[in-house]
């Protein structure tokens, strides 16, 4: 099968793939060297037009957090750890990981080298109960609710107790 001539009149074909691929793309085996080449070489290709576009390369690399080494993919260490309720991350060595195991790295470092991942989960020390007092007027809302429904006030599970149903409630 002969080359065919480009609209530029460059004499070749270009690649079989979308103009702006960012993947790789192929070459009828019949089309020029050169060409063939230049998709190798330096991750281009051609369009219809003639006009060259250069494919796209990501490089994810990976670096200890702790000791600011690059970090070979089976090597990778990624520890997520909780301190005072606020989540953190970091990417580690097994030899760091081991070092932070036996006690050596101290938590300032770790606090220092880690990234935040989310924000407080729970304040230390303090656990999340459902209130059932009004903090304003000292009223259990439960028995609120309760009183209301039977005496024909529609009115949600939760949620604030209007300010009228409060004072009827008081003044029963």
């Amino acid at each position: 099968m002969p080359a065919a001539s480009s609209p530029n009149g460059s004499g070749y074909r270009p690649a079989r793939c979308g103009a702006a691929a960012t993947h790789s793309c192929s070459w009828p085996v019949n089309d020029p060297p050169h060409a063939v080449a230049a998709s190798i070489g330096s991750s281009t290709q051609l369009s219809r037009e003639g006009r060259v576009f250069v494919a796209t390369v990501t490089r994810v690399e990976f670096t200890d957090d702790i000791d600011g080494k690059a970090l070979d993919i089976d090597d990778l260490n990624m520890v997520n750890w909780i301190w005072l309720g606020v989540e953190y991350e970091f990417d580690t060595s097994t030899v760091n990981l081991d070092r932070i195991e036996t006690g050596r790295v101290p938590l300032a470092t770790l606090l220092a080298k880690s990234r935040r991942v989310g924000g407080r989960t729970r304040q230390p020390g303090h656990t999340s109960v459902a209130s059932t007092h009004s903090p304003a007027s000292g009223v259990d809302s439960t028995a609120v609710r309760l009183w209301a429904r039977d005496n024909g006030y529609e009115l949600g599970d939760r949620g604030r107790i209007p300010a009228h149903i409060l004072q009827a409630f008081t003044d029963r």
